[in-house]
């Protein structure tokens, strides 16, 4: 099984269109219009990963945002 950092999980859940094919489809096809120079490569790690990986280890990951927001046991 492919580990992704914690960026790579939080751009693909950003670009997460359900089957790992449409994710993999939304991260090219949003490429070009990414204009934060510094995401590219995590951008592009993500497309590498996914393309290495099986549909059934894509269903096992699970791909959740990471946020800012405190929890609200910590407030």
């Amino acid at each position: 099984m492919m580990n992704f950092t914690v960026e790579e999980t939080n751009m693909i859940a950003i670009y997460h269109r359900g089957p790992r094919p449409m994710t993999l489809a939304s991260l090219k096809e949003n490429r070009p219009y990414m204009d934060v120079p510094e995401m590219l490569p995590i951008m592009d790690s993500c497309i590498k990963k996914l393309e290495a990986i099986t549909d059934t280890d894509y269903t096992s990951i699970v791909f959740v945002e990471a946020t800012d927001t405190p929890d609200e046991e910590m407030i």
